[in-house]
C-alpha cells in the first residue's frame, strides 16, 4: 500500500483506509486455488 501522506501527517483514518484496501485485495498465496 502506497500513500501520499508522509509519516509526520498519518492519522487514523489514513490507517484506517490502508486497513480496507488491504483486505479488499485477492490474495492467491502463490496461485493456489482455495
Amino acid at each position: 500500500y502506497i500513500t501520499p501522506v508522509l509519516w509526520p501527517d498519518f492519522t487514523r483514518w489514513d490507517f484506517l483506509r490502508a486497513l480496507v484496501a488491504y483486505q479488499k485485495r485477492e490474495r492467491r498465496f502463490g496461485g493456489a486455488q482455495s
